[in-house]
């Protein structure tokens, strides 16, 4: 496992409930099932889910991400930055919008897409998912509403 990897443990309790750690076996642990999920599972998730979100024109990205994909490599988790805290999963999304609507409302819905998307695809607790908003795309102008 990598070292922001998370674990998902899951007995064959009465209660059947999951438990998430950071990197952490559970007490009592030997007999569980364990599927770990990467952060770049997660970081693929959040940003399909963020590119699926009403007027977010793109995912932002740094320098060496724009040269990759400038030779043709597509990267699947561009824009997000994956971290967790005590098996909680903390997301940074770097997006850009589509001019024509209110940006707090883009990045309010964008949360919430993330946050729901990513609970649900991986059974993981999302702390927090912190947009942040790298430019605005004029070319596609987002349909008023």
């Amino acid at each position: 496992m990598g070292i922001n990897d998370f674990r998902i443990s899951v007995f064959d309790d009465e209660n059947n409930k999951p438990s998430y750690q950071n990197n952490q076996p559970e007490a009592g642990a030997a007999d569980a099932k364990d599927t770990i999920i990467t952060d770049e599972v997660v970081a693929i998730v959040a940003a399909q889910a963020a590119l699926a979100t009403d007027s977010v024109a793109s995912m932002s990205s740094n320098m060496a991400g724009d040269i990759v994909e400038s030779l043709g490599v597509r990267n699947p988790t561009k824009g997000v930055a994956v971290r967790t805290n005590e098996g909680r999963v903390i997301l940074d999304l770097y997006i850009i919008v589509k001019y024509g609507k209110k940006i707090s409302d883009i990045a309010w819905n964008v949360q919430e897409n993330v946050k729901k998307e990513v609970e649900n695809m991986t059974g993981a607790v999302v702390e927090s998912v912190n947009i942040h908003v790298s430019g605005v795309d004029f070319t596609q102008k987002a349909k008023k509403a």
